[in-house]
Parts: structure tokens; sequence; C-alpha cells
């Protein structure tokens, strides 16, 4: 996803999804409607401000925070949430122009220690984005998203982290179990799910697939659907047609 070009609508459903034997259980909290835009200038927006929406996800390189430009441009995002109230979900990933180099643990660790360090408001993280997306270096590595996921949870105590965020595709069970089988202690019981394909597709097929695997709370941090497939994609952001959670996303 490119997170530097793209405003995103994201809604937001507070869901407890206890599955048991395949079958999801699901008592959703009031909707909450948030735009993840990378530009900090949309908080002063009056139609943004007509919305009063309350969270909001912004997409950062690892390094920002270990790059002077870089961390400038998130301290300017984060003040101007903090200004009008709304809460940041921060996610790290790969930005399309730059190499699909698979970081390193240490190098992840260091990265992510710098950002702990310059912004210690934020205490919603999601280790890595749509790791599963062929795009995203994760794409093959799925133990080494799980040791981003363990080293964001060992140095963040009392933070909200996202365990694996995942596009809804037809390896999505596959990735996740061997996610699962490489982690270290606790099941975690907070994930992601981008359901694109079946959002596109009228259907709840990948969804299912990927709530057979985990366990606990789900968040759609992206959904929407694609009514053209060109250079100049039309979105729409349809409303939840079935409750699985908080954070959900639009326009690609």
């Amino acid at each position: 996803m490119d997170g530097m070009r793209c405003a995103r609508l994201l809604v937001s459903v507070t869901l407890a999804l206890a599955v048991l034997g395949g079958t999801a259980h699901a008592r959703p909290a009031p909707l909450m409607v948030g735009v993840a835009d990378q530009n900090a200038s949309t908080f002063a927006k009056p139609l943004y401000r007509r919305l009063g929406a309350r969270i909001s996800r912004l997409m950062v390189p690892l390094d920002a925070a270990l790059d002077p430009d870089r961390r400038e441009w998130v301290a300017r995002w984060l003040a101007a949430a903090k200004a009008d109230g709304v809460e940041p979900l921060v996610a790290f990933s790969r930005f399309y122009g730059t190499p699909p180099t698979l970081p390193s643990v240490a190098s992840y660790r260091r990265a992510f220690r710098a950002f702990r360090q310059a912004f210690p408001e934020v205490t919603e993280f999601i280790p890595w984005d749509e790791e599963n997306h062929q795009a995203q270096p994760t794409y093959s590595h799925p133990a080494r998203a799980a040791a981003y996921y363990e080293v964001t949870r060992n140095n963040c105590p009392g933070c909200k982290i996202v365990a694996a965020d995942v596009l809804d595709n037809h390896g999505a069970a596959g990735w996740l179990t061997k996610f699962l089988h490489a982690l270290h202690g606790l099941r975690p019981r907070l994930w992601g799910l981008h359901n694109y394909i079946d959002a596109n597709r009228h259907r709840l097929t990948g969804t299912a697939r990927v709530l057979g695997v985990v366990r606990g709370t789900v968040w759609l941090t992206e959904t929407g659907g694609l009514v053209k497939r060109n250079l100049r994609l039309g979105c729409w952001s349809p409303n939840a047609a079935f409750s699985a959670a908080p954070w959900l996303g639009g326009c690609q």
C-alpha cells in the first residue's frame, strides 16, 4: 500500500471475536470512523472535522525515527492528531520505491526503540503492514514477522500491538499458521486484516480462513472495494458487511 500518497477511509468497530471450532461470535460496539491520511494538514480541514473522527492510522518507514526529515514529519503529524483529539495507530511498512529488503531483527529492534524514545506518546502499533503481500519483504518470511512482533511487544509494555496484519488472500491462513509456530510465549490476542478480496467479491471466504487460525480480537485495518482496475482507481468504502473489528480502511 502506498501510505505516502493515498488517503484511506478507516471505519472502526470494536469487536472481540471468540473463534470456537471455526465459528466467530461477535458483539460489536458502536461504530467509530477515522480518516488515515499521511498529511498533518488533514486534521485542520473543515470537511474532516465535520466527521468528528477520533482515530487515525499513520504508515511510516521503519527508520522514521532515525532519519531527521522523517522524524520531523512524524512529529508534525502526531502533534496535529493530538491537537484534534485523535488517537494514532502507527504501522511500519516498506514504501513503494524502496528496496524490498528484509530488515534483520537487530536493525528492527534498533529502529523500534528509537521510535519509542522519540515518540513515547504512541501506544498502538502494527509491527509491519500487510505482511503476507508479495510487495512486502515479510511475504516469504512469516517467522521474521513473528520476531518483529516479539520485539515490539517486548519493548513496549502496556502498548496495544497488532500481532500480524494480513491481506485476505488464499495463502493468508498458511502464512498465519507459520507465524504462530514461530512465536515464543503467550499467543497474541489482537490481529489485523485487510479484507479487500472479500469486499471486492462480495464474500467472506478469506476472512473465514483467517478467523479459523487466529484467536482473540481482529481489527480490519483496511477494507474497501476497487471499482476500476487501472492507473486511476476509483474507490468506495462500504459499511461493514460483517462485524469484524476496529480500524477499517478504504481507498487504494
